[in-house]
């Protein structure tokens, strides 16, 4: 995976001001700079700086065709595109107010 390991000699580098917890620190690292420096006054967000870039464990690849099938995301598509019928299958009595 790009941005792990030896920098490459020629990669840009860059310092992150204000890192937060990592999002473009790790974007640039996948685009192949190399960091040099991170800052974040925020203990919270440098600790998850800390486990999301400095220590963090690879995992396996994310593959979209398995979570593309997944049982999960085919519930919340049939509930988005049946809205219609599934509101159609609710019975409710609306209480009718007088504005006086």
């Amino acid at each position: 995976m790009l941005g792990l390991g030896k920098p490459q000699p020629d990669a840009p580098c860059y310092a992150d001001l204000f890192a937060g917890c990592g999002g473009l620190s790790l974007g640039l690292e996948w685009a192949g700079f190399h960091r040099v420096a991170a800052i974040e006054v925020s203990p919270d967000a440098a600790l998850s700086y800390y486990h999301n870039l400095i220590c963090r464990q690879e995992i396996a690849p994310f593959e979209w065709s398995t979570f593309l099938d997944s049982p999960e995301l085919q519930v919340a598509t049939d509930l988005s595109t049946n809205q219609s019928s599934i509101k159609e299958s609710i019975s409710f009595s609306p209480k009718v107010r007088s504005h006086r």
